[in-house]
Parts: structure tokens; C-alpha cells; sequence
């Protein structure tokens, strides 16, 4: 029961030890993690970078399976959302560790997962995380009409640009990257219309772009005042 308390309820001293000791394990994980991309540094320190990783690896592994074993209903926490982040942060770094294909060792790169473990223990981002919840249905909606708008703008654009421009907008799939960028406002001036009529359509996207950033900005807003309010 007191280490049920410590683990999955982080109750008393013992279980703010180990909260700080897991979010340690994750920074430093983490910073080994981006050392190891670093030229230059000599053999004996990449040889370090590696045990710090490893030996993050093995607390991480003996968390996930002291939470699975201390929950009341294991399998609710192996499919749970910190279920699955605890189980991702883990098993690509195992299962590709040997590979020598790029493709096996990419999906190490799901090591970063383990950034998202800190989100356990920060009050804001849980705070974060049951706004999105409250408003997952609205969210929800607003991707769909998204999706749609970001189809039109591409199909739009190759229709005006394709006979002008047809090494860039040779068809309306890679015309998308065109319609991210214009939508989301970044514009890398990569990708441009030069007809009249691309121009005009241009303008249109881009201020329905503006209403994209805007709505879903104003949602997460009001639903974290509504979480500030019911707390109080």
C-alpha cells in the first residue's frame, strides 16, 4: 500500500522523492540524449552519453512495470495515455538499439516521447491537458472544417498555378505544402503564385488562415478560464 501511496499517488515525502527523481532521470536522459548528436567530444565521453542512457532505460523500465503491477486494474494503465507514453519511451530505445538500418534506428528518435513523461508531474500542463478535454468535441470539429479548407486551398492553387508553375504545382498533392504554409501564415517564400488569379486566391487563404489561428486559440483560452474558475 505505501508504495502504491509513493508511485501512483506521489503521497508524502517518499513520493516527492521519487517524483523528483523520475523528472531528474528524464532531464538528464534527455540531455544525453542531444549530447550523443554532438561531433567532436571524445571517445570516453560518448562512452558515458551511452551508460547514462542505458541506465535512464533500466529506471524507466522497472517504473513502467512497478506501475503496472501496483495498479488496480493493469490493463487499464498499459492502454491508458501515461500508459502508452511510459510504454513508448522505452520499448523503440530496446527493440532498434542493435539495428544498423536507418529506418530501425529512426524510430529511436521516440526516445524524445520521454519529454512528454514530465507532463505527469506538472500541474500546468495538466491543467492544459483537461481544457483539451473539455473542448475535444469543438477541437474535433474545427480539424474536420480545417482539413477541408486545407484541401481546397490546394486544389484551388494547382488549378490557378499548375499551367504557370508546373515543377511546383504539378499536381494538388504536392501543392499541400503550399496550402500549410500559407494557411498556418508561416509563408517560406519557397512556394508562390504568379498568376492574377493564384494572387487573388492567395489573399483568400490567407485570411481564412488567420481565422484558423485564431479559433482554436480562443478555445483553449476560455477553457482554461473555465478550469481556473471551477478550481477556485
Amino acid at each position: 500500500m505505501k508504495m502504491r501511496e509513493m508511485i501512483l499517488q506521489r503521497f508524502g515525502r517518499n513520493g516527492r522523492a521519487f517524483e523528483l527523481f523520475i523528472q531528474g532521470v528524464i532531464i538528464v536522459s534527455l540531455a544525453a540524449l542531444c549530447l550523443q548528436t554532438v561531433k567532436g567530444f571524445p571517445d570516453w565521453a560518448y562512452v558515458a552519453l551511452n551508460l547514462i542512457d542505458a541506465a535512464a532505460l533500466f529506471v524507466f523500465v522497472i517504473e513502467y512495470g512497478l506501475r503496472a503491477m501496483l495498479a488496480e486494474r493493469p490493463t487499464h494503465y498499459l492502454f491508458s495515455f501515461w500508459g502508452l507514453i511510459d510504454f513508448l519511451a522505452i520499448v523503440p530505445a530496446i527493440a532498434f538499439s542493435g539495428s544498423g538500418s536507418y529506418v530501425f534506428r529512426s524510430f529511436r528518435l521516440l526516445r524524445i516521447i520521454r519529454i512528454l513523461k514530465l507532463a505527469r508531474y506538472s500541474k500546468a500542463l495538466q491543467k492544459l491537458a483537461r481544457a483539451f478535454s473539455s473542448i475535444r468535441d469543438d477541437l474535433a470539429v474545427f480539424c474536420f472544417l480545417s482539413l477541408i479548407i486545407f484541401f481546397v486551398a490546394a486544389s484551388g492553387i494547382y488549378y490557378f498555378e499548375n499551367e504557370a508553375q508546373p515543377d511546383k504545382f504539378s499536381s494538388i498533392p504536392a501543392s499541400m505544402w503550399w496550402a500549410i504554409s500559407t494557411l498556418t501564415t508561416v509563408g517560406y517564400g519557397d512556394v508562390y503564385p504568379v498568376t492574377a488569379g493564384g494572387k487573388l486566391f492567395t489573399v483568400f487563404i490567407l485570411m481564412v488562415g488567420l481565422g484558423l489561428v485564431a479559433v482554436p486559440v480562443g478555445l483553449i483560452a476560455s477553457a482554461l478560464t473555465r478550469d481556473e474558475e471551477e478550481s477556485d
